[in-house]
């Protein structure tokens, strides 16, 4: 069974953007040669999505998931753009994804990034560092590092 399931999902007819799956909660796409994130969005039932040990580069391809109200797990380990130290000029590949992905920009409710847990402080950090009209966004007179979670640090 799971073999013809495999052959199924490798076939070049298969496309999981083609059908609108309302009822799928959750997806693990790891290990596959996946660039882009675009035609997520059909998919609003979506809680928990696996990327891990894929080839997604861009962290502005999260802007393809960010319309997703349900998602709370992202995994994103193992990826060239969780890898990359300088992600967009940002700092923090984390806060610049939870920044992406929770309201005011996105609509998710990202609880683990990458396995961990999401935490409070990083939420706010992420509004400090990235919102222009949140009123704390990249205040000089600020140590930004101050408010970062010490497991960043890790």
């Amino acid at each position: 069974m799971a073999s013809s399931l495999s052959s199924w999902f490798s076939s070049s007819s298969f496309s999981l953007f083609d059908r609108k799956l309302d009822h799928l909660v959750e997806l693990n796409l790891s290990g596959n040669v996946i660039t882009r994130l675009h035609g997520f969005g059909h998919h609003p039932s979506l809680r928990r999505i696996d990327l891990s040990s894929t080839a997604v580069e861009s962290i502005e391809e999260l802007k393809h998931l960010a319309h997703l109200p349900l998602l709370e797990d992202l995994n994103l380990s193992n990826t060239i753009v969780a890898q990359q130290g300088d992600v967009s000029r940002s700092s923090c590949f984390r806060l610049k994804a939870i920044h992406i992905l929770n309201p005011p920009v996105g609509k998710c409710k990202l609880k683990l990034l990458n396995e961990q847990f999401v935490s409070a402080e990083e939420v706010v950090s992420s509004l400090n560092f990235y919102d222009e009209h949140h009123p704390q966004y990249q205040d000089t007179r600020r140590d930004d590092a101050q408010d970062l979670p010490p497991a960043l640090y890790q």
